[in-house]
């Protein structure tokens, strides 16, 4: 045997357990970008909950080159002077500023730090603003309601005149035919056969029968010769306006026998045609033909005397292109 010693062998056993600690810097890195995204969508709230003057007053709050006074530093806690004091002025271009209260003195703590609390800046400084837009707002709607009643007092002034000017060609037709009837000898008599009004649909021209006179034979559409010179009087003094025409037929309350397949509404019907005919074949221009009705017994001109002879009537009504408000 060797008579060296034996070396003991130490065998090192390395014992792992799970992954280990990889320290916590990450989580400070972490916590860094929350904050930032934290005040990121905060300032992103400020921006859309409050105006433009809320946040100039803000602004200023927290500037001291902008929110200081003309005659000197801040107030309170931010009292000092004023670098417009110091160095001249900077700018002259009035800002909202918004004052903060000096804080009450108080006794100093055990940690040596004044005791109080700051005000925060009013966000309401812009109420001023806020009237002077509602009185523009009131003055705006006050020029604009002038202007709409000045332009309806032009459009009812306008009316009133193209009313006045309509009314009077009117009152020349009526007179034109009735000094044409007066100057035809064989036609004088009949100007009590014609009755002129004028009413707030137009100029009635009512050509009515008369025992001595009558226009149509009983039961007939044929018209008589003098009717037939009456419409061509009117045809004369009316186809120089351009106002539309209805032309109405009219009867008494005598019947057709039962035997007979007509009635008086065929009757008054092909009267007011008739009378139609006569007008355009005598210069009216048959465009300006409005409406052709037959009212048979339906509108008596006497009711106490429905067989009089003044109830078979044809009635010529020179429509007003201006309309009125006219009982």
């Amino acid at each position: 045997m060797s008579d060296k010693p034996v070396q003991p062998i130490i065998k090192k056993i390395k014992k792992v357990s799970g992954h280990g600690h990889h320290g916590g810097a990450w989580k400070i890195a972490y916590a860094d970008f929350v904050t930032a995204m934290m005040a990121f969508f905060l300032l992103m709230w400020l921006l859309n909950a409050t105006s433009e003057e809320q946040r100039r007053g803000i602004a200023n709050y927290f500037d001291p080159f902008a929110s200081t006074s003309k005659g000197g530093g801040y107030e309170g806690v931010m009292g000092g002077t004023s670098i417009k004091e110091t160095q001249g002025t900077m700018d002259d271009t009035p800002q909202n500023i918004i004052k903060v209260k000096p804080m009450p003195p108080t006794e100093r703590g055990q940690g040596g730090s004044a005791a109080g609390e700051t005000e925060h800046p009013d966000v309401n400084a812009n109420d001023n603003g806020g009237r002077t837009e509602d009185i523009k707002k009131q003055e705006e709607d006050s020029a604009k309601k002038d202007i709409e009643n000045k332009l309806l007092k032009a459009s009812q002034a306008q009316t009133y005149k193209s009313q006045q000017e309509e009314e009077s060609k009117l009152n020349e037709v009526s007179e034109q035919i009735k000094q044409s009837l007066e100057k035809m000898p064989d036609l004088k008599e009949l100007n009590k056969n014609i009755k002129i009004s004028l009413t707030k649909d137009g100029l009635n021209i009512e050509v009515i029968d008369h025992l001595r006179n009558a226009m149509f034979p009983s039961g007939s559409s044929r018209m008589y010769k003098q009717m037939e010179d009456i419409l061509k009087v009117i045809a004369s003094a009316i186809k120089g306006v351009p106002n539309k025409l209805n032309i109405i037929g009219h009867t008494d309350a005598n019947q057709y026998s039962q035997r007979s397949l007509l009635t008086n509404w065929e009757l008054s019907t092909d009267r007011a045609n008739a009378s139609r005919r006569i007008l355009v074949n005598n210069g009216v221009d048959k465009s300006r033909i409005n409406a052709i009705e037959g009212k048979a017994d339906t509108d008596l001109a006497d009711p106490q005397n429905p067989m009089a002879p003044e109830n078979r009537r044809v009635v010529i009504t020179l429509l007003r292109q201006v309309k009125v408000n006219k009982e």
